[in-house]
């Protein structure tokens, strides 16, 4: 039974005068900001039922999209600012429509323009969607939205979809045929008692137009803290880390604690450790006292007093999985796409990862150790920076990769005990790809002109060849590889 929605919003025009405002302002009052659905979270991200999401925007929301790539960039920066659209979410044959949701550009490396009036949608980029935008905030607005019942703002500050109250979505830049390597590599963290986000698979429209086929990533924030770990655990701070490349960030990993803050797009400032919980009342200590504990302590003491500061059975099991998904673009690797959770009970930090489109023998454009990351040594102390050639990062430098830690021990136990599993095989993943593809096959090519080159159809058959940049490895031979690679490597 097909169900529609729709959040009553009423629409008056009221003008300032000309003294104060020459523009006109909406002026709107909410008459209901629940979002109801009969499907759950889990149901939402479970590869089930076909997802399309249509973005209702105007042209003059679109371009001002576009101009805020352009304003922000200008100064190094990128844009914080939400514009204005509706969403039509439908998901099986329920259908519920949300107004006044915030829509601006996400990304790092993948921001650029995309839109003119005269062109129309002309690349594709990634969307951050926000569900409890207010439009007042008369420092980025001409327009500012006026409330009238103060109320209705609270309530709009903290609606959520599903619990979320955003949520993000990219497309397939990357070209993954399978379209499923993300959804499946974060099952897999889950699968072995990690946190990571869910991801699932929609078709995304603007105005009815089709831009193919883009993952929606489940948000890590307070709320994704409070939704998997027990009460016990709220509360603590949460920090997303990775270089930035909007300042010629500091690369040091795990090292500066002059990289410790909360970043303001507004001045360009992008700290390494950026703060995405208690703003206004954290002092950074927990954070601070990591980075001091792992720098300054001698090798032989950093066993034990690594045991304070970070959950290391919860670390040595996330190293395993993270080795077997063989991500370039991670802390390890890359010193970068992963958030840290100081537990609210223990003051422990513990990792998730984040942005992971990069992986299972992923090589489109960019191939750094030649090999799909299939023939790096689980003890391997190379990475993708500082010409590859040396591990600066202390965690993996001192401890997890140091055959004299006792966390090395319990780090390559792991690895062995999921090897000798069902897990990274091809049969295990193929069901996440039969899904995918069953649900999404004829959905994968957008409609719009000007984008309609840019997918790729549901293959498993990609590169045998390793050392190739213009497509990616095939998933079966990325598994053959990689454990061949630790069944070679694993009891030197």
């Amino acid at each position: 039974m097909k169900k529609s929605l729709i959040l009553c919003l009423l629409f008056v025009s009221l003008f300032l005068s000309s003294c104060v405002n020459n523009n006109p302002q909406i002026v709107d009052d909410p008459t209901d900001e629940i979002i109801e659905t009969n499907y759950s979270l889990e149901d939402f991200f479970s590869l089930e039922k076909p997802l399309t999401i249509d973005i209702i925007i105007s042209d003059d929301e679109l371009e001002k999209i576009n101009q805020d790539y352009y304003d922000f960039s200008a100064f190094g920066s990128k844009s914080p600012i939400y514009r204005m659209c509706d969403l039509v979410i439908t998901y099986g044959e329920e259908t519920v429509t949300i107004k006044e949701v915030g829509i601006r550009m996400k990304g790092n490396t993948s921001r650029r323009d995309f839109f003119s009036k005269k062109e129309g949608i002309y690349n594709l980029i990634h969307f951050k969607l926000s569900f409890q935008e207010t439009f007042d905030d008369e420092d980025e607005y001409d327009q500012p939205k006026i409330w009238t019942d103060s109320s209705q703002r609270e309530q709009r500050k903290k609606r959520t979809f599903l619990g979320m109250k955003a949520f993000d979505l990219k497309w397939n830049k990357n070209y993954d045929a399978t379209h499923v390597r993300q959804i499946y590599a974060f099952d897999k963290f889950r699968e072995n008692g990690l946190l990571a986000p869910h991801v699932t698979l929609a078709t995304v429209k603007v105005k009815g137009s089709s831009l193919g086929l883009y993952e929606v990533l489940e948000p890590i924030d307070k709320e994704f803290i409070e939704r998997y770990l027990p009460e016990k655990d709220w509360g603590g701070d949460l920090y997303k880390v990775g270089w930035n490349n909007y300042k010629g960030g500091d690369f040091t990993p795990l090292q500066n604690p002059n990289e410790v803050g909360v970043e303001d797009e507004m001045i360009a400032y992008f700290p390494n450790y950026d703060l995405k919980t208690n703003k206004k009342k954290s002092n950074h200590q927990d954070m601070l006292n990591l980075l001091d504990r792992l720098n300054n302590t001698s090798v032989k003491d950093l066993d034990v007093v690594v045991g304070d500061i970070l959950d290391m059975n919860y670390w040595t099991m996330f190293e395993a999985v993270n080795y077997l998904v063989g991500n370039p673009d991670d802390i390890r690797n890359h010193y970068n796409n992963y958030y840290l959770y100081f537990m609210g009970s223990t003051h422990k930090a513990i990792i998730i990862p984040y942005d992971y489109d990069r992986i299972l023998g992923i090589t489109k454009d960019w191939n750094p150790n030649g090999d799909a990351m299939t023939k790096m040594e689980p003890n391997s102390l190379a990475n993708t920076m500082q010409n590859g050639t040396q591990q600066i990062n202390p965690l993996y430098k001192q401890v997890l990769l140091n055959p004299n830690s006792v966390w090395n021990r319990g780090y390559l136990n792991r690895l062995i005990e999921i090897v000798q599993t069902a897990q990274f095989t091809l049969a295990d993943f193929l069901p996440y790809y039969e899904k995918a593809k069953a649900l999404y096959q004829n959905k994968v090519v957008p409609d719009i002109k000007k984008v309609k080159s840019s997918y790729i159809a549901f293959s498993l058959t990609e590169s045998n060849q390793i050392n190739r940049t213009d497509v990616n490895l095939s998933i079966e031979l990325y598994f053959s590889l990689k454990r061949e690679t630790i069944e070679q490597n694993i009891n030197k």
